[in-house]
This record gives structure tokens, C-alpha cells and sequence, in this order.
């Protein structure tokens, strides 16, 4: 165990998970040991052209379930000072990345205007790029937001923009332990500057059936 004075305080959390918005309803899950996966609704997409149970068959799927989160690309682009248009070209784990910042400085009490300017840090895992596939598919309706809303450098300097964070800011690919390697590197800019805050968040969205 590391030294009192290594101890990190975690003053405000911002979450979205499969069985509920917050941290109430995901501490819910846990306690009840819910399994959030459910068949896959048709608005999401046609699960029966890719679902069979023999897996020796190319280009299937073995499952017809998926863990979803409600409501994953509803956002309120104004609050954000963000254009319609350009809301529309944006990952869903962007608007996502955005809520819960927004979220978790509520949860700590620390209204936007508060936050603004501070020398807070992003340090963001991420690692699907499933809109990006979606928007490459549809070229004659691609426009100069789709860079932007696809980057996952963006992911993370998008918040520092939007709420005005002048710490450091980068995006982490580094497969299924991207979020743990972001909260170690904030762990460790914490560490180097306890007097600074920092935000660490993961996203593991997929949005393409494919």
C-alpha cells in the first residue's frame, strides 16, 4: 500500500452505463447483479442479418444481445456552445465524453463557470472508431466537421475547449486497457501536481452492426 500522501481523492464522478444514467443506478446493478444485455432492438439495427449460432460461419455473429446504453446520441448541443451541424458529424462517444464531464463536475459541486480556465488536465481511453466507419460509408454527404467529429484526439481537446480546461489534453488507444492507462497517467499528473485537477474518462462505444 502506497503512503497517505500518495492518496488521490476522487471529488466527483459523471457516468453512463448499460442499466442506467449515474452513479446511483450503476452501484444498483452492481448490487443486484443485473446482466444489462438484451436483444438488440431494430431502431439499433437488423440483428437477423447477422446473427447465427454457428460460429464456423464467416461474417456472423454468435449473439443477438448486446449491452446498451438508452438515449446514446441524445445531446444537447447548445449547452455546449456547439452547432447543430456540427453536432450531427460528432461520435456519440464525444457527446457522451461531454454529458459526463458535465456531469461530474456537477457531482463535485463545481458549476461550469467555476471550472472555466482552470489548469485541468483530460486524459481520455478510448479506442472504437465505429462512427468514423459509419460517416466514411456516406462520402457524398461527408463535409469538414467529419474530421473533427471523428479524431480521438478530439475526444479529449473537445472537452478542454468546451469547458475551457487549460491543463493537458490527450486521447489513449491502447486496446481494452485504454482506460486504465488513462487514469494512470492522471494518477501520475496528479501526483507530479496535487495542487491541479484532473479528468479521466473512459469509452468503449460501438455504434456500427458491423
Amino acid at each position: 500500500m502506497g503512503d497517505a500522501c500518495e492518496n488521490i481523492a476522487v471529488v466527483g464522478i459523471g457516468c453512463h452505463f448499460p442499466g442506467g444514467e449515474g452513479i446511483d443506478n450503476f452501484w444498483n446493478v452492481l448490487l443486484e447483479g443485473k446482466n444489462c444485455a438484451v436483444e438488440i432492438p431494430s431502431e439499433r439495427f437488423n440483428s437477423t442479418l447477422w446473427y447465427d449460432p454457428d460460429d464456423s460461419k464467416p461474417g456472423k455473429s454468435r449473439t443477438s444481445k448486446a449491452a446498451l446504453i438508452d438515449g446514446f446520441n441524445e445531446f444537447d448541443h447548445r449547452l455546449f456552445g456547439i452547432p447543430e451541424a456540427e453536432a450531427d458529424r460528432m461520435d456519440p462517444q464525444q457527446k457522451l465524453l461531454l454529458q459526463c464531464t458535465y456531469r461530474a463536475l456537477e457531482d463535485a459541486g463545481m458549476p461550469m463557470e467555476k471550472a472555466s480556465g482552470t489548469r485541468t488536465g483530460v486524459f481520455i481511453g478510448i479506442m472504437n472508431r465505429d462512427y468514423e466507419m459509419i460517416l466514411n460509408n456516406c462520402a457524398s454527404t461527408a463535409d469538414h466537421y467529419n474530421g473533427t467529429g471523428t479524431a480521438m484526439s478530439i475526444a479529449a481537446n473537445r472537452i478542454s475547449y468546451c469547458f475551457n480546461f487549460t491543463g493537458p489534453s490527450f486521447a489513449i488507444d491502447s486496446a481494452c486497457s485504454s482506460s486504465l492507462v488513462a487514469l494512470h497517467y492522471a494518477c501520475q499528473a496528479i501526483k507530479q501536481d496535487p495542487t491541479r485537477r484532473r479528468i479521466a474518462a473512459p469509452s468503449l462505444n460501438g455504434s456500427n452492426e458491423k
